[in-house]
């Protein structure tokens, strides 16, 4: 089978029919690559922005960490567990005296109660006295 040459104008035509849609698909997705490339590097400014912004954040949170180090040893070890245990120490000092001395307490109570009964029998005692005087 040979070709005459409207055969292959005919041919030479489909062929270009579809090179120039397939040129403009392919310009197509060029411009589409185009467009994705803008956003990428977009996505790229920030995730720079963001990667800065992380690494300033950590920056700052090793700063925290090193003052939240520094109130746990400074504040806590060497001024309130210390102030504590002045405090435990007074508080035991005095537990211990008022306990020694407990008994002596209820002695001083005791002789409370017979000081005042004898006050109150010479007091009736001494009033018997003065009636009896004026009689």
């Amino acid at each position: 089978m040979s070709l005459n040459d409207k055969d292959l104008i005919a041919i030479s035509k489909i062929v270009k029919e579809s090179i120039s849609g397939l040129e403009q698909d392919v310009s197509g997705l060029k411009q589409d690559v185009a467009g994705i490339k803008e956003r990428l590097d977009e996505h790229d400014k920030r995730f720079d922005r963001i990667e800065s912004d992380l690494t300033g954040i950590e920056s700052d949170l090793a700063g925290i960490k090193s003052d939240l180090t520094c109130i746990k040893v400074d504040q806590l070890e060497n001024n309130v567990i210390r102030r504590l245990n002045t405090i435990e120490a007074c508080y035991l000092d005095a537990s211990n005296r008022y306990i020694k001395n407990s008994d002596k307490f209820e002695n001083a109570i005791t002789d409370i109660e017979i000081m005042k009964r004898a006050i109150q029998k010479n007091s009736a005692d001494i009033l018997e006295l003065k009636k009896l005087q004026q009689a």
